[in-house]
């Protein structure tokens, strides 16, 4: 009995060790034009590929850790989808947002994507 009871935990105990949390992106809530979002990663297996997608359109594409900063550089009113792919190569993507209108560098209202620079 006690051989049994012994194996019973030595192999919870392992399936505890390779146990990965799911995969998970932040959907963005205060994205701006010309402005940084932070975009955070969890869960999976590091490290992890991100792709910004406005429509069927990548934007941009990042290997990263966990936190990743982005210079939002796309117009204000773009709809963004971010997904998120571990070295497993599961994915996942964030809810859709919007971009809202943001500052340029100067104190100006960004007009477009150029005052982001």
């Amino acid at each position: 009995m006690l051989v049994n009871t012994l194996t019973v935990a030595l192999v919870l105990s392992a399936a505890s060790v390779f146990a990965q949390a799911p995969l998970v992106v932040n959907t963005p809530t205060d994205a701006r034009q010309c402005e940084n979002t932070l975009i955070t990663i969890s869960g999976g297996l590091g490290p992890y590929f991100l792709e910004i997608q406005r429509g069927n359109e990548v934007v941009e594409s990042f290997q990263t850790g966990g936190t990743f900063i982005w210079n939002t550089n796309v117009p204000e009113g773009s709809q963004i989808v971010l997904q998120a792919i571990d070295a497993d190569e599961h994915f996942v993507q964030s809810a859709a947002f919007v971009v809202q209108q943001g500052w340029a560098r100067g104190g100006r209202v960004c007009g477009n994507v150029l005052d982001c620079v």
